[in-house]
């Protein structure tokens, strides 16, 4: 995947994981080590000097004329191992992550271990990885939320039956339109797959997901005249209650993905090429789906749409 080059980078040493939450099923961010050879990060040091010496401005001397010595008392060295760092740090990371066989699902968060002259840097990065998921037993979860459901549901049909008769004795109640029962038997499912299943979530993969909910509130309210703070003020919480609030969200989200992708695979609901394609070619918009059938983007829309759709079908029917 694409690497980000890193924002303004910790000088502070990081242990090795985050500790994972007692209270909740969060994961670990996974950790590596990036060590830099001495030789090679004395080169990049001095060529990401001579090239800011270019750009700073120091009293007493032409722009581009400064020497590379009073650039770095006027810059740091700090400074200047963070932006040398900004161009050693993605084909190192890259290499590392080929050599672990890792999967991130998030950029990496760099922070600087050491990164003293003349030896080794060593930078640690953070990354999520795909929690792994264990589907022990999942038929029978799924067959037994289902009878739980319709137990619960036969009960709630006669304590309405109830209070439809008892309404008919004093005055007319309105009808309400009857909910999809599918969708609601998915949902008990889905509670008890989540509630048994219980993936661990890595800890920035919820992060990502809590700041996307975030920019799209602040879009939303932008749209409307209204602030955050404003929002949350109207609603009497605080930032900190609301953003708990979406790691909650998240957390359940993220954990039924990965369940269901997991059951996709198990069961072998995984759509193929071929279903993609036909699907694409079935499309009414004749010119947009022969413009977009290559496009990586709209095919894993495609796949992703089909493969929930299987997954509803096969637990329904199960």
């Amino acid at each position: 995947m694409p690497t980000k080059k890193p924002k303004k980078t910790k000088t502070t040493k990081q242990t090795k994981t985050d500790a994972p939450s007692t209270q909740a099923p969060i994961a670990p961010n996974t950790s590596i080590t990036l060590t830099i050879p001495a030789k090679q990060a004395t080169t990049a040091y001095k060529k990401t000097l001579a090239k800011l010496a270019q750009q700073v401005r120091v009293h007493g001397f032409r722009l581009g004329k400064v020497p590379a010595h009073i650039a770095q008392e006027q810059l740091g060295r700090p400074y200047v191992v963070e932006k040398a760092l900004g161009d050693l740090l993605p084909e190192h990371y890259q290499t590392a992550l080929k050599k672990g066989a890792y999967t991130p699902l998030t950029y990496p968060q760099f922070s600087i271990v050491s990164s003293e002259e003349g030896k080794d840097w060593e930078v640690t990065a953070q990354f999520a990885q795909k929690p792994t998921v264990t589907l022990k037993n999942h038929k029978k979860i799924i067959t037994d939320a289902k009878k739980q459901h319709q137990a619960e549901q036969k009960r709630k049909d006669a304590e309405n039956k109830k209070k439809k008769a008892d309404a008919k004795k004093s005055a007319p109640e309105r009808e309400q339109p009857p909910a999809d029962p599918n969708q609601a038997v998915l949902q008990a499912i889905y509670t008890a797959l989540i509630t048994t299943v219980s993936p661990h979530i890595p800890d920035l993969l919820i992060k990502d997901e809590v700041e996307h909910e975030l920019k799209s509130y602040t879009n939303q309210l932008k749209q409307m005249n209204m602030t955050l703070e404003d929002f949350l003020s109207r609603r009497g919480t605080d930032f900190t209650t609301f953003t708990s609030g979406l790691a909650g969200q998240a957390l359940g989200r993220l954990q039924l993905t990965f369940i269901l992708q997991e059951l996709a695979e198990t069961e072998k609901l995984v759509p193929s090429e071929k279903q993609i394609d036909t699907y694409i070619a079935e499309q009414a918009d004749k010119d947009f789906a022969s413009k977009n059938k290559n496009n990586p983007e709209y095919r894993a829309y495609i796949r992703q749409m089909l493969q929930r759709e299987a997954v509803e079908k096969w637990l329904l029917a199960l």
